[in-house]
């Protein structure tokens, strides 16, 4: 049953997601726009993604860090935690991505 719930919304949104090299997106393309100013200076706008990979690796980072604060005081190691224990850890971490990417 659970598999289902991880499976339906990869099916219900695969038309309208698409991975390109910058993060997640509703374009199939970046769409950005590379020139040259006056100065010589090289610009290159882009539209803004869903995800961009950047920022997911900067709260991945940050919640790395989080974590192995809070095990380093507790004397907690997650290597020897069960599995679904490291799972319910890793579930309450993901719930502090927001605060951390914005």
């Amino acid at each position: 049953m659970k598999y289902i719930m991880y499976l339906l919304p990869i099916f219900i949104l695969q038309g309208c997601l698409y991975f390109n090299d910058r993060g997640v997106s509703g374009h199939l393309y970046d769409n950005c726009r590379s020139y040259y100013d006056g100065d010589g200076n090289f610009i290159e706008e882009c539209d803004g993604n869903i995800i961009d990979y950047d920022e997911a690796k900067e709260g991945i980072l940050a919640i790395k860090d989080e974590i192995s604060v809070e095990n380093s005081g507790s004397g907690t190691n997650i290597e020897v935690l069960s599995r679904q224990e490291q799972n319910e850890l890793i579930k309450e971490e993901i719930e502090l991505i927001p605060s951390h990417c914005k």
